[in-house]
Order: C-alpha cells, then structure tokens, then sequence
C-alpha cells in the first residue's frame, strides 16, 4: 500500500510540475498590451509577455514612474522644474542635477554637437514646425546668442544658467525615461517586453518559446516613416532613431526639421534621412542618434570609438544605407546575403 501511495504521490508531482511548466510556457506566450498617451508629447507603448492579471498593477507602476519623469524632464507644464528653472535661473533638484553632468559630459566628448543650454534656439523652431511660420534671421542670430558652453553649471544639486540659457532635455529626455522604466520592469518580475517611447526602443527576452528575439522595425524615412524600410532582430538592447520625417514642416517646398544644428541655427542638411544608434542604455542611443546626425561619417567613426558596444544604422538622401559590421547581419533584408 505504501508503495502505490508513494507511486500516486511522484506521479502526482511530476503532473504538476507538468502543468507548471505549460502554465509558464502559456503565460511567456500570452502578449499584454499597454498605452499611455499624455506624457512626452508622444504616444508610449508597451507590450510585455506573461501574466495577463499583473496588467492593473503593471499599468499602475509605470504611470507613476512617466509621470514623475514627465514633471522632471519637460517644461510644457510652467510649474515643472524645468520651466522654473529656467524662468528663475537657478534650481534645486538631485535627479536632474545629476542627469545635467552626465549630458554635459557627454557634450564635452562630443565637441558640444548637442548642447542642452540651447532651449531658446530650440524652442524658436518647435514653434515654426507647430505653425508653419519661419522665425525671423535676427530672432535666430538672437536665440543662438544665448546659452552655450559653460553656460550651465551644476553645484551639488543645484542647476545655475547664465548667459540666457534656457535647458532642453528633449534630446535625451525618453532615452533616460526609457532606462529608468526599465528599473520598474525589472522590479515587477517581467523579463519579456518590448518599450517603445515614442520611437525610443528597449527591448528584454523575447515575444515567444520559439523565438529568441524582437524583430524592431526601422521607420521608413522616405515615405515620411510610413511602414519600416528594414528590421532588426535583437534583444536585451535598445534602438533610437532621428530623422528629418519625425517632426517637420514644408515650406516653400522645403522641409524644416527639429534636429537644429547650432553652428548654422538652421535645421541640418547633410544628406541624411535617419540614423539610427543600437546599444545597451536608451538614453547614450538617445543622446547619440541626435548627434552623430549632425556628424560627417569620419566624425561618427571617431565618436563611436568612445562607445563600445554603440553601433549605427544610417539611410541618406540617395537611399543608399550604411550599417556599422556589427550588426548587419541582425538586418532581415541581409539575411540571405
């Protein structure tokens, strides 16, 4: 008797675990989607593989953490830090403080290409793609006057600005919120997602037992990012992407973008549609993809050399294309090549 009840008991054992596995298999494969749609100014989306019945709190947790980060890193709110800061010339704030030195440093290695101290220059064309009216040359010769290298000084956790400088964390302000987001995931146990903040991409695991890695989507740039001109199969990654179709407006024929240069004061012209930037933090790919856009190719060549593991995918205006070797075998359209 003893024997069959020990028997009854392992096959008892052996069909949970059974059921276990299937049920981890199952809840792997079941894809939940969450959206949030009044933070950034764009559209944030994510999609995570597992637990159908953690979405509430899911949902929950990262809409306190966008929030927060919302309020921290935008000014469209007069009464955010960031708009008080630079209304008054001067905050008190240790997250953004320390968020300020690391992009500051990365404007020192990079030849102050991007420079977040810029925001009144900024803001100018944020303003003409809105209405589709061209500021004035003196207003520009005016907003690039301000601001600028050594224009922004952090003490402890306090930001000082002179010279007129107005801070725009727009450059890397959803590469930062995506990598801090991940905290969050990571927290509440999922280790499957894909993150897309407004074109901003973080990517864990993978969507399925029978696959081991995302296909992302490369937006098209020359059908105004409509459908993707390639893809990528990737994981454990991020993947940030600027272009001229992103955010612009036709004037006159001519299209006027947000990526400024601020040697000219004009949006760039450089033969480039998009760049993108593939690596392990979103915000150094969010930092990056804008800066090495304005970047001639022996330049991006000499920058990445800084930031391994940082590779780059660039469409030009002859649609033609360059791939950093690294990963243009994670392209689908060289795939059997």
């Amino acid at each position: 008797m003893k024997r069959i009840i020990l028997v009854a008991i392992c096959f008892f054992l052996v069909a949970c675990n059974g059921v276990k596995n299937i049920t981890k298999s199952l809840e792997k494969d079941e894809r939940v989607d969450i959206v949030y749609y009044d933070y950034f100014d764009t559209v944030i989306e994510f999609s995570y593989y597992g637990k159908a019945s953690m979405k509430e709190e899911v949902e929950k947790k990262l809409e306190e953490k966008i929030k927060y980060y919302h309020n921290l890193l935008t000014d469209f709110d007069e009464n955010g830090i960031v708009a008080k800061i630079n209304r008054d010339g001067e905050g008190v704030s240790a997250e953004l403080a320390s968020l300020t030195k690391l992009v500051l440093e990365d404007e020192k290695k990079t030849d102050y290409t991007l420079d977040l101290s810029k925001g009144e220059l900024y803001r100018l064309w944020k303003k003409t793609i809105e209405t589709g009216i061209l500021p004035e040359e003196n207003e520009i010769k005016q907003a690039m006057q301000k601001g600028g290298k050594g224009s922004v000084k952090v003490d402890g956790d306090r930001i000082i600005l002179s010279d007129g400088a107005k801070l725009d964390f727009g450059s890397v302000s959803k590469g930062f919120l995506n990598d801090e987001l991940e905290k969050t995931i990571a927290e509440l146990g999922i280790e499957n997602y894909i993150l897309n903040s407004g074109g901003n991409v973080s990517v864990k695991g993978s969507p399925g037992k029978d696959r081991d890695s995302f296909n992302i989507g490369i937006s098209n740039p020359y059908t105004n990012g409509e459908g993707a001109v390639d893809s990528l199969k990737v994981t454990n990654t991020s993947i940030v992407t600027s272009g001229d179709y992103q955010r612009y407006t036709m004037i006159d024929g001519i299209r006027f973008h947000h990526i400024i240069d601020n040697q000219t004061g004009y949006p760039a012209k450089n033969g480039k549609r998009s760049l993108t930037v593939i690596g392990p933090k979103s915000y150094t790919c969010d930092f990056l993809s804008t800066t090495l856009f304005l970047k001639s190719a022996e330049e991006i060549e000499e920058i990445l050399k800084s930031y391994p593991g940082y590779y780059t995918i660039i469409y030009f205006d002859d649609e033609t294309f360059y791939a950093s070797p690294e990963i243009m075998d994670k392209l689908t359209s060289q795939e059997n090549k």
